[in-house]
Parts: structure tokens; C-alpha cells; sequence
């Protein structure tokens, strides 16, 4: 890799990194932004935890889409930049103590979910053009990692730095670094020339490309939807989405104020949970790799029991008393770890066989609207989780919201029964569907 393809790509990941450290610098702070902005504890729930979080993510669907396409004709060292600077320049005005009301942390939040939203795409279509195919797999398990690294930094600076310094310093402490970032990617770091590591182009490839796009796209939504394998993990979703907003959105505050831990502590219960999803993604990947090379089908069923098995640990973690000895702390905070652990094991090998069942002409789709439905999850879930806490309380609602990873795991553990087929039957698809594309091209 050249100088300069190295350069972008670490300052790609870390400007990622950054943005996706906005995500929950309200979690931990929730109640005292409640208190600043005078809102009840049921407001608390409802506006900061389910309405802010829906205006983050429902912006930043479409942002995916947008920036994506975009991302396809400019340069995209230049659209991060911009895309940073529309994430940051709002967290710099939530610094300020204008920001006084709700409605004006509800946009700030907003635009920040745009950036979010639109960095994702224009990492990885950035990323392609840095490493080979033989390489993008590991390319892909860094830039997560980026991701993740971002959101637990994230979390940990609001949850240490709000307690003392107040929940607006957090934000300026993460948009600081940013902009400066934006600036390089900016100005210091070159645009990668544009499929300089695919294979030349075919006269069947140069076919398709005449072809209109929304013919194109819908045929590609059709084909990809046929499949039952990624109907299933498509469905799996809208279930599997309540118990991460509650974790992602509620649970730190929840810790700290009901259970009595304090900002501080709870936030390094939810640090050890990050730290055991990571290290967790690592062996179940290896793990399930054994699985699919042995058989395909134990795959499913793993994902599907460690859903449902994931349920234990976070509803006691949810239901338990908290004495704050330093045994008591202990414990909860290794069971903490292991619920992490066990968590994560579904998200690395969903999308692994959902790269096995579809071919080549239909992945890069299917990530995308797998994206798209994992962000509306997000800013769905915790709007279901606050209509919860207002119907039942908050210790009831988020025990309600853990259980949904049970159809999660089912729907997981059936697609046992639909993946041999939709795996021996990929190379045929694709066949078919690329005689189809060019019989319409010829056609028209």
C-alpha cells in the first residue's frame, strides 16, 4: 500500500471512529440533561431517550442512502470531510449553554445522526478502493472495529466527564478532535483512484451499466427479498432492535439512578459489556467459521441460542439489587462482560452467511438495506422502549424489552431450514439473474 492509501485509511477509521463516538454521549447523562432542561423523569424517557433517538437514526437512514449514492460520483475524501463537519459543528453548539430547551438539542442531535448515518457508506465504498478482494475482510473487521472503539469512547468520556464537569463538555471533547480530522481529510489526504483494485470490467458488465437504474435496483430488491435465509435475518431485526436500544439508550442511566451505582460506575459496567462484545465477535467469528465449513446449518442454530441465551444475564443484570459492596459490584460487572460476550456472537455471523447466500451482484444492496432496516431499528426501538417505561415503569419495561431476543433467536434458529438450499442455489441465481438483466438490456 502507498503512502498516501495508508494515510487515508487511518485517518478514515479514526475520523470513523469519532463520528460513531457521538452515538451515546447522551446515555449516561440522561437525568442530569433531564434536570438542565426541566423535563419530568417520564419526558426523560420519552423525549430524551425515545424521540431524540428516533430523529438520530430515522435522519440518518436516509442519509445512508444519499451520501451513498453520492459517494459513487464525487470525491469521498471531501464527503467524509463535510459529513464529519455536519456531525461536529452541531455537537460544538451543544457545548454552549444556549442550547436550553429541548427542541434545540432535539436538532442538534438530529443533524449529528445525518453524519452517522452517511459515514458508514462512505467508508466502505472508500475502503474498497484502498485494499484488494482478498484483503476485505480484514478491512471490514478494522473499520468495525473503528465503530465500536468510537461508541465505548464515547460513552466512557460522557459518563466520566459528565458527572464532574458537566453533560456539555463531552460533546466538545469529541467534536474538538473531529473537525481537526475533517481538516485533514480535507485538505492532506488524496482521493484513491476509483477501482484501481477491481478487475477490468466485461462486455457483460459494460451491458448492465446501460441498463436504467431503477429497473436495475428493483430487480435487485426482488432477488434479494426471494431469498428465505435473508428474509428471515431481515425479520430477525425489527424483534432484536428493542433490547439494544434499551442497552444502547437507557440502561447506563438506569444503572446509575435506579440502581443506585452512579454515573461513573455504571458507565464501566457498559464499558466491560462493550469489551466483552468485542472480544466475544472475535471468537464467535472464529468459531462460526468452524461451524459453516463443517456444517452450515449449526450456524444458524448457534446464532439462535446465543440470542435466546443472552436474555438471562441482561434481565438479571435489569431485575437484580445492587448493594455496591465491592463483591457485589464484581460480580455484576463480570456478568456484565459475559452478557457482552454472548451478545455479540449473532451480529458477526449474520453477516458473514449473508454474504454466502446472495452473489456478487446483489451484496452490495443487500448491506445497504440491511443498514437501512438496522437504522430505522434504531430509531424505532427505544421510541417502543419509552412506551414501555410509560405503561409500566422502568425496571418492568426493560425486562419486557430484553425478552424480544427471544423471537430474535427463533427466527435465527429457522433459517437452519432455509440455508443449505439458499446456499447450493446462489451460483445458479446468479446465472439466472444475469442472463435476465442483459436479455432486458438488449430488449430496450
Amino acid at each position: 500500500m502507498s503512502a498516501s492509501n495508508k494515510r487515508a485509511f487511518v485517518f478514515t477509521c479514526l475520523g470513523l471512529g469519532l463520528v460513531f463516538a457521538d452515538q451515546n454521549l447522551l446515555a449516561p447523562n440522561l437525568t442530569a440533561i433531564a434536570n438542565d432542561l426541566n423535563l419530568s423523569p417520564n419526558e426523560r424517557d420519552y423525549k430524551l431517550g425515545g424521540q431524540i433517538a428516533f430523529a438520530f437514526f430515522l435522519l440518518g437512514a436516509p442519509a445512508a442512502v444519499l451520501i451513498g449514492s453520492m459517494a459513487d460520483y464525487y470525491p469521498r475524501t471531501k464527503l467524509f470531510a463535510w459529513t464529519m463537519l455536519l456531525g461536529s459543528c452541531p455537537n460544538v453548539l451543544a457545548w454552549m449553554p444556549g442550547v436550553t430547551t429541548f427542541g434545540q438539542l432535539y436538532w442538534l442531535r438530529a443533524l449529528t445522526g445525518i453524519a452517522v448515518g452517511g459515514a458508514a457508506p462512505l467508508t466502505y465504498s472508500l475502503m474498497s478502493d484502498l485494499f484488494p478482494p482478498s484483503e476485505r475482510t480484514k478491512m471490514s473487521a478494522v473499520t468495525g472495529l473503528s465503530m465500536t472503539l468510537g461508541i465505548v469512547c464515547g460513552q466512557a468520556i460522557a459518563g466520566f466527564l459528565g458527572e464532574s464537569y458537566g453533560w456539555r463538555l463531552p460533546f466538545a471533547v469529541v467534536a474538538i478532535p473531529a473537525i481537526c480530522v475533517a481538516m485533514v481529510l480535507m485538505f492532506f489526504v488524496e482521493e484513491p483512484e476509483r477501482g484501481a483494485m477491481e478487475a477490468p470490467p466485461d462486455e457483460e458488465a459494460s451491458l448492465e451499466q446501460d441498463a436504467t437504474a431503477a429497473k436495475m435496483y428493483a430487480r435487485k430488491l426482488h432477488g434479494i427479498v426471494s431469498v428465505r435465509t435473508v428474509a428471515l435475518f431481515l425479520a430477525q431485526g425489527v424483534s432484536g432492535c428493542v433490547p439494544w436500544s434499551m442497552i444502547n439508550t437507557f440502561f447506563n442511566d438506569y444503572l446509575a439512578q435506579d440502581k443506585g451505582l452512579g454515573v461513573k460506575q455504571s458507565t464501566s459496567m457498559l464499558i466491560l459489556f462493550a469489551v466483552g462484545g468485542m472480544l466475544g465477535t472475535i471468537w464467535a467469528g472464529w468459531y462460526g467459521q468452524i461451524l459453516f465449513n463443517n456444517k452450515p446449518e449449526n450456524v444458524s442454530i448457534f446464532m439462535g441460542s446465543s440470542a435466546i441465551v443472552g436474555v438471562f444475564p441482561v434481565a438479571y443484570l435489569v431485575l437484580a439489587n445492587y448493594d455496591n459492596s465491592a463483591s457485589d459490584i464484581a460480580i455484576k460487572s463480570i456478568l456484565s462482560f459475559i452478557s457482552g460476550g454472548i451478545a455479540s456472537c449473532v451480529g458477526v455471523n449474520i453477516r458473514a452467511l449473508l454474504l454466502n447466500v446472495l452473489h456478487p451482484m446483489n451484496r452490495g444492496t443487500a448491506f445497504s438495506l440491511f443498514m437501512l432496516t438496522d437504522d430505522l431499528g434504531k430509531g424505532f426501538g427505544p421510541l417502543v422502549v419509552a412506551g414501555f417505561v410509560a405503561a409500566f415503569g422502568r425496571e418492568t419495561a426493560f425486562f419486557i424489552s430484553v425478552l424480544f431476543w427471544i423471537p430474535c433467536g427463533c427466527l435465527l434458529a429457522a433459517s437452519c431450514y432455509t440455508l443449505k438450499r439458499d446456499l447450493q442455489t446462489a451460483a445458479a441465481r446468479y446465472q439466472t439473474e444475469r442472463a435476465e438483466e442483459n436479455r432486458s438490456v438488449r430488449l430496450d
